[in-house]
């Protein structure tokens, strides 16, 4: 289904709501590829739309996210902690932190927080520190 979807996209792509139900779905091997070539035709605007509707689709607070790109989550991991970074301090949603995390491998997230720290990006705080 994934993948017949995925083949009749057609140039413009799939609708943006699509694309968060693949991107947030344990998805087979065949199929990635095809997720991936989607990804690359969005435009920035709709990168920073697909972050924001993953982040709605879990908890406020500090709970760990249910919902979040397990096959993609190289692709993602990143723009979550840029997003989270973009706005200022006091108004940042810390879903997109927590969503940095669980797409992250647990031993690269120490270099992402010290070179945030290093460009004064980010208060070292106990969020980082936990």
């Amino acid at each position: 289904l994934h993948e017949r979807l995925l083949e009749k996209a057609g140039p413009k792509g799939l609708p943006l709501q699509t694309l968060f139900s693949l991107v947030v779905t344990q998805l087979d091997e065949v199929v990635l590829p095809l997720v991936r070539a989607q990804l690359q035709k969005l435009p920035m605007g709709d990168w920073s739309a697909l972050l924001v509707l993953i982040k709605d689709a879990n908890p406020a607070g500090d709970k760990a996210p249910h919902t979040y790109p397990r096959s993609l989550a190289p692709e993602f991991g990143e723009r979550f902690l840029l997003r989270y970074l973009v706005d200022e301090s006091h108004l940042r949603d810390r879903r997109f932190f927590m969503l940095f995390v669980a797409c992250t491998p647990a031993a690269a997230i120490p270099q992402y927080l010290l070179g945030t720290l290093v460009s004064q990006r980010h208060a070292l705080d106990s969020m980082f520190l936990g």
